[in-house]
């Protein structure tokens, strides 16, 4: 698992900018919770992998057939196409 403030090896697929390692970074499914993630300066996060879950991911856009992201895993090793 990354530590915090720990810079991504990947940008953030929706604007290009560096994306870094942080505690609470998207809302858990309760209000009050939050989930450890990678975070761009603009906001957006990493995608959850759809095996485990897990924010420590890689993600890019892939605009063929349609607006999807490509992720992969740090924590599984789940490589897969989701919806964007």
């Amino acid at each position: 698992m990354p530590t915090n403030g720990e810079r991504s090896r990947h940008d953030c697929p929706d604007c290009g900018r560096p994306m870094y390692w942080s505690e609470a970074a998207v809302r858990n499914r309760y209000p009050t919770e939050y989930a450890e993630a990678y975070r761009c300066t603009n906001g957006h996060t990493s995608q959850p992998c759809p095996l485990c879950g897990s924010n420590d991911t890689a993600a890019w856009a892939d605009t063929e057939p349609g607006p999807l992201y490509h992720v992969i895993c740090g924590q599984c090793g789940n490589d897969s196409v989701v919806n964007k």
